[in-house]
């Protein structure tokens, strides 16, 4: 009988970032969820706000919403795309599931981009409805906790066990100068509301 999958990604909001060594290029996906996660549980906060009638902190959301783009969504969802080919060459029963996870991708970034969107518009003093912001915000949150949740316990799972470290070191490779914003000190720079938010 198999044996159950990992609980969904969860991290509490005092939990440190961490990055682990890139040669496990595997176990650094498992760790960008967890952290993105955090960033999540902040997002829905402020979603949380709104709902409330209460003032969200709009700087915090487009930072927010900044890193999930830069980072998520230009080379977190790249590098699992990569994986995913891999994983098709080694288990061609795997390409209908690794298909929809990669219109997932896509699809998230389109959510991401409609709330950033809405968000600054909000920040920039334009009229904005309140539903809108809690619609919207709520829309990515949902999508991409199921997202993560079903990586965790199907895609994660097999590249743990087909995928070798030459192919993981290839993979690696075409990526190597892209770096996470959490775990560099561009953080404090780039995204200073996230960064107070996160430490």
């Amino acid at each position: 009988m198999e044996t159950p999958g990992p609980a969904p990604v969860r991290a509490g909001v005092n939990e440190k970032c961490k990055v682990v060594e890139m040669s496990n290029l595997v176990e650094q996906l498992h760790e960008d969820h967890v952290n993105v996660s955090r960033i999540l549980d902040l997002i829905e906060t402020e979603v949380g706000r709104a709902r409330d009638e209460e003032m969200p902190d709009l700087d915090l959301l487009e930072d927010a919403m900044r890193y999930m783009i830069n980072y998520s969504d230009l080379v977190h969802h790249p590098k699992e795309d990569s994986i995913f080919a891999k994983l098709v060459q080694k288990e061609p029963g795997f390409a209908d599931e690794a298909e929809v996870l990669r219109q997932e991708h896509e699809t998230l970034a389109r959510l991401g981009g409609e709330f950033l969107d809405v968000v600054r518009a909000a920040e920039h003093g334009d009229f904005v409805l309140r539903k809108d912001v809690i619609s919207r915000g709520s829309e990515y949150v949902e999508a991409l906790r199921s997202h993560m949740d079903a990586e965790e316990v199907g895609f994660l799972k097999r590249a743990r066990a087909s995928l070798s470290s030459e192919d993981l070191e290839e993979i690696e490779a075409a990526f190597a100068s892209s770096h996470d914003p959490l775990v560099t000190e561009s953080l404090q720079v780039e995204y200073a509301a996230l960064y107070r938010s996160l430490t």
